[in-house]
Parts: structure tokens; C-alpha cells; sequence
């Protein structure tokens, strides 16, 4: 069971704001939007999942050189 806990972010705020812009990128590059968030297929999880890490690393990266700078 333990092993399921990590679906707990699937219900984070940025989580889901990732989700909307995964749409919108399905549409832009295949014309439509076929997002599967069941419990039986994380495909797409994983992948909104890899987004938002992604984009929180490059943000830690900017804040990082900010940091610098000052």
C-alpha cells in the first residue's frame, strides 16, 4: 500500500495547474488532449509529475543565480 502514497501529489495545487498546461500541450503537438489520471494507468501522471519537477528545478536554478547576483 505504502507503495502508492506517491499519487498523494496528484491532488497538489501545482500539481494540478501542470495538468492543465500537459492539455495543452497534447493539443498544440497531437491535436488533442487524452489525459488518463486513473488509478489503473499513471502514464500520464508520470509525466505531469516530470513537468512540474522540472519546472521547480529550473526555478530553483533561477532563484539560485539571483541569489548570486545580489
Amino acid at each position: 500500500m505504502a507503495a502508492y502514497s506517491y499519487k498523494g501529489v496528484c491532488f497538489r495545487d501545482d500539481f494540478i495547474a501542470m495538468v492543465e498546461e500537459w492539455k495543452a500541450k497534447q493539443i498544440e503537438d497531437w491535436g488533442r488532449e487524452d489525459y488518463d489520471g486513473s488509478s489503473d494507468y499513471d502514464g500520464d501522471n508520470w509525466a505531469v509529475a516530470a513537468m512540474l519537477l522540472n519546472a521547480k528545478d529550473k526555478r530553483i536554478s533561477e532563484l539560485e543565480a539571483n541569489q548570486k547576483e545580489n
